[in-house]
């Protein structure tokens, strides 16, 4: 299952993001439909995060973070995005947003701290950025 979507572009880094989740199940690892999954199982799925940047809203998307598991609180998240108003003045400094359901409460609001590293900081030659 694919989330729900949202292209950041950082003027900064002058690099387009785009947050990504699916759900997963437990054992395989594998995408599966949230529904579908809910009623077989007793235990709610847990979330993959991936995170893509590109030079363009065309693309081409490189892969450049992976999370999986991706739990908050526990329980598995959902709608990553990166609202503007929390990116710093360099863009290498970001607060991320999400959801995670199901637990107590029923559904939570989340925050999490992200910090971006150039690949040329690393000592790559290529202009792509690493997640931590």
């Amino acid at each position: 299952m694919v989330g729900q979507d949202h292209t950041f572009y950082s003027p900064q880094l002058k690099r387009y993001f785009l947050p990504n989740y699916s759900v997963m199940d437990w054992d395989s690892g594998a995408p599966v439909s949230w529904h579908g999954y809910t009623r077989r199982e007793k235990r709610p799925p847990t979330s993959q995060l991936t995170l893509y940047e590109a030079a363009g809203p065309e693309g081409p998307w490189d892969l450049v973070h992976i999370e999986q598991p991706w739990n908050l609180g526990g329980h598995g998240a959902y709608c990553p995005d990166f609202p503007a108003r929390w990116v710093s003045a360099d863009g290498l400094y970001l607060k991320m947003v999400a959801s995670a359901c199901c637990g107590q409460p029923e559904y939570s609001f989340h925050q999490t701290d992200v910090r971006f590293t150039l690949a040329t900081q690393l000592g790559q030659e290529v202009n792509h950025l690493k997640v931590p």
